[in-house]
């Protein structure tokens, strides 16, 4: 971890022999006066999922099959049950009340204040991206095979569209 303002090294942490494939920010609203504030306390739209209680700044980090969230000094907050197989894309939901995680095989939500699984979503291919709609509502996944899977996780929810010239890496809304 670095410290910006001071301009140094401040901790490091090891995740296991596995390289740090992707890290996410959970995402927090700030108030006028700088305070931060959870979507729904924000009156952002909600996705159904369960929003956090309060925003504790968290670092998301997957590596093999391993995610961890740590606190902002590195130090861990959670060390979540292996995946059953490498993580292939993380992503947070815009209100930070659940981190989306894929590997081969499906997408776990993860619940961000007491890191248990909210909901698993099956899919029986490689998924490469991840990404939430703005308003938290759809889950949206690029896929190996060439696809792009959609999720309304609160409806149970799915639609795939299929039919692109490669695998789809990269997505945006």
């Amino acid at each position: 971890f670095w410290d910006a303002l001071a301009g140094q090294h401040t901790a490091t942490v090891v995740l296991g022999t596995a390289w740090v494939e992707h890290l996410a920010w959970r995402p927090a609203r700030r108030t006028e006066n700088g305070e931060q504030r959870t979507a729904a306390e924000s009156g952002a739209p909600s996705s159904g999922l369960r929003p956090p209680s309060s925003v504790p700044t968290l670092l998301a980090a997957a590596a093999g099959r391993k995610l961890v969230f740590l606190k902002p000094d590195g130090g861990l907050a959670h060390a979540c049950k292996d995946a059953p197989k490498s993580l292939s894309a993380l992503a947070w939901q815009p209100g930070g009340g659940a981190a989306a995680v894929a590997y081969f095989g499906g997408v776990v939500l993860w619940d961000a204040d007491d890191f248990i699984v909210q909901r698993e979503l099956a899919y029986g291919n490689g998924i490469h991206a991840l990404v939430w709609s703005p308003d938290g509502k759809w889950l949206v996944s690029g896929n190996q095979d060439p696809s792009v899977h959609l999720w309304i996780p609160e409806k149970d929810v799915e639609l795939h569209m299929s039919g692109y010239e490669g695998k789809v890496k990269f997505l945006s809304f």
